[in-house]
């Protein structure tokens, strides 16, 4: 960028991609809803935990979620067309119990409507929280008590 004929529109451009990342580091340092998600505990945890027909919804962090996990399960994500509705619905097809894995949700799913469509229609087995990660398992079918 700085070897463009334009010198002073490169160090202009330079300068803009050095504000965003002092902004990302920012986050990562000093607001504790950034700095170090444990994603991978997380990923981990449910592939130890979860059967081979659950499902996992991941919010917002899908990609490295998918990553670190190494479980055959059927993992769909909230950054799809499809309304929080769909979503739930799509989900919830064909399983007994449902993985929902939050990390940062209002950047993709601001008003939470995910989770509150989830605690409206399906009873809560359990809640994990990580650094940065809360899983919620709920129970969608038939399942036994704990």
């Amino acid at each position: 960028v700085v070897a463009w004929k334009r010198q002073a529109l490169g160090f202009i451009l330079l300068a803009i991609l050095a504000l965003y990342n002092v902004g990302s580091l920012y986050n990562y340092y000093f607001d504790g809803r950034y700095s170090k998600e444990d994603i991978r505990s997380a990923a981990e945890f449910v592939a130890k935990n979860a059967t081979p027909d659950d499902r996992v919804l991941v919010i917002t962090v899908d990609d490295l979620f998918k990553w670190y996990f190494h479980g055959t399960n059927l993992v769909l994500d909230n950054t799809s067309s499809l309304s929080a509705d769909g979503m739930v619905d799509q989900a919830a097809v064909g399983t007994r119990v449902l993985w929902l894995v939050e990390s940062r949700p209002w950047q993709t799913d601001p008003s939470n409507e995910i989770k509150k469509l989830l605690d409206s229609r399906y009873p809560l087995i359990d809640k994990i929280d990580f650094s940065g990660v809360t899983l919620y398992h709920y129970c969608i079918a038939d399942c036994s008590p704990a």
